[in-house]
């Protein structure tokens, strides 16, 4: 953080970085619990903002990834012939 008289509080660019991290990691847990546990958003951000800090690095990684899949294979729902491939029935029975 740096400080300037009459100017207020800055960010330094590792503090800048760091609050990146943590909007990043808050937002990827409120996905998880709007659009997976189907909590309003509301809640979602008051646990989200309790629970994030708890989380393992490697588990956030991994909730992304999952968001990002389903994120996907629905862009694929209204396309009849992708939703019969073996590709879809794979990742479909996987969420």
């Amino acid at each position: 953080m740096l400080h300037q008289p009459y100017k207020g509080v800055k960010l330094s660019e590792k503090g800048r970085e760091i609050e990146l991290q943590a909007i990043r990691r808050q937002v990827i847990v409120e996905r998880m619990l709007t659009e997976i546990l189907k909590i309003e958003l509301i809640e979602a951000h008051k646990i989200a903002d309790e629970i994030e800090h708890y989380i393992p690095d490697n588990t956030i990684k991994r909730i992304e990834q999952i968001l990002e899949r389903r994120k996907k294979s629905f862009r694929h729902v209204n396309n009849k012939k992708y939703l019969e491939s073996p590709q879809s029935q794979r990742i479909l029975g996987n969420l």
